[in-house]
């Protein structure tokens, strides 16, 4: 079956929907995810035909980028990715799996919205509200970052076969996160519910303010900008801060992708952040 079929027929009907509030025990978003990012002098890199190479064998240490072939995965048509497992498909460069996946999240977006709508608690009403996907992020306040990550959620945990959405799930928080292994753990073990995480979000010092591109230490920040979000789940009070970094497809929408949940703003992780995006 190809993969656009798969999310053409999703699990939940008006007649029966199941939204599950994530639990307390591992719940998604959790506070003090680690980092996903890899020390230079042990990264190896994989070439379209996927040999691995090790960065030490480059000139200083860097590897030429010459074109789009040296992402891993765009030798590989879109169906020959998506027939890939899993475990193949989260290694593929994230501006390809966004431009797999973007065009499906934003045809159910509204869809997911409504589910995760149908499901909230009186003390997550207040909260949640579907984001506009027509304006640019730009425009966003915090609380629209948060309820797309919601939806975000809602979506890939909805999908009704298991490979898509653990493919799905890439881009909703970066692989090696713990949220992103969250979410692989809650596919595996509740395939009859959707996970549901509403949050409340909190006061920062990058409150409403857009992350300029670049990097920042462990951190970086594409071209399409990002946003520094606080957090506090409406179901067990934890708070989390987090990076939301956005991709574009090449039709240009948009992508927010959770690479990085902190649990205080003294962690070490966003100290770079926070001070080059201040000014």
């Amino acid at each position: 079956m190809k993969h656009h079929n798969k999310h053409e027929q999703p699990r939940y009907t008006r007649e029966k929907k199941f939204v599950a509030v994530l639990a307390a025990a591992g719940a998604l978003g959790s506070a003090a995810l680690a980092s996903c990012s890899t020390e230079a002098t042990s990264f190896r890199v994989g070439d379209p035909n996927g040999h691995s190479v090790s960065l030490d064998e480059f000139e200083d240490g860097v590897m030429p980028i010459n074109s789009e072939t040296s992402k891993k995965g765009s030798a590989l048509t879109e169906k020959q990715r998506f027939d890939s497992t899993p475990e193949q498909y989260q290694q593929f460069d994230v501006s390809l799996r966004v431009n797999d996946l973007a065009k499906y999240v934003y045809r159910d977006f509204d869809r997911s919205a409504g589910y995760v709508e149908d499901g909230l608690t009186d003390s997550e009403r207040s909260f949640y509200s579907k984001p506009d996907l027509n304006v640019p992020r730009s425009q966003w306040n915090d609380q629209d970052y948060a309820n797309y990550h919601t939806t975000a959620i809602q979506y890939a945990t909805g999908q009704k076969d298991a490979n898509t959405a653990k493919q799905t799930a890439t881009i909703v928080a970066s692989p090696g996160t713990n949220t992103y292994d969250n979410i692989w753990t809650w596919i595996d073990e509740r395939r009859d519910k959707a996970a549901r995480s509403v949050y409340e979000v909190l006061p920062t010092p990058l409150s409403n303010k857009e992350l300029q591109p670049g990097i920042y230490g462990e951190v970086e920040i594409s071209e399409h900008g990002g946003r520094f979000v606080g957090m506090q789940s409406k179901h067990d009070g934890r708070t989390l801060y987090s990076v939301m970094v956005n991709y574009a497809d090449n039709e240009g929408r948009v992508i927010s992708i959770q690479e990085l949940v902190v649990d205080n703003l003294n962690d070490h992780r966003i100290k770079a952040l926070l001070t080059g995006n201040r000014s």
